[in-house]
């Protein structure tokens, strides 16, 4: 958790992944399932830090657990999804994404197969104002972010204006 004057960030390391309890090849599908509550935790922690303005990025499969939480979530600022899936490990994205209305961002790389197979129907069902930015690399996740030239940028400029 890192608090600054304009901005907060607090990353989330879902279950089974980072450091986090549990190892990922043996979560149960209800164990993925149940990633939106970890959003939602997060969520509901920075508003009990007075922090109301929150925007949400999830990778891979965090993207996945970000719009079924970005759904149900009305007050949420705005969302961006790297290399979603229409299905990771039973969370599945296409009727969440149709009732999410906020800004929306997907970014994807055109030789992650099924990632951008993925991303391209996710985007022409969205309802909401969206947008999607596909790059010639195979990068997935947060792989986008570390070793795709432009994107944290893209990132800083999207979210400074939604």
């Amino acid at each position: 958790y890192l608090r600054k004057e304009k901005n907060t960030i607090l990353t989330i390391d879902l279950r089974g992944h980072g450091n986090s309890e549990g190892r990922l090849n043996e979560l149960k599908e209800q164990d993925f399932i149940n990633m939106s509550l970890d959003i939602k935790a997060a969520y509901e922690y920075l508003k009990s830090q007075e922090i109301y303005e929150i925007s949400i990025i999830g990778a891979s499969i965090g993207a996945n657990a970000a719009i079924n939480f970005a759904a149900e979530e009305k007050s949420l600022k705005s969302l961006i999804l790297l290399s979603p899936g229409i299905e990771y490990r039973g969370i599945k994205t296409e009727r969440a994404i149709r009732k999410y209305y906020g800004p929306l961002l997907i970014l994807v790389g055109k030789n992650d197969k099924y990632s951008y197979d993925s991303s391209e129907r996710l985007f022409k069902i969205s309802p909401s104002s969206s947008k999607l930015e596909s790059y010639e690399t195979s990068n997935h996740g947060t792989e986008l972010i570390l070793k795709t030239a432009g994107v944290k940028e893209l990132i800083k400029d999207w979210l400074g204006n939604n």
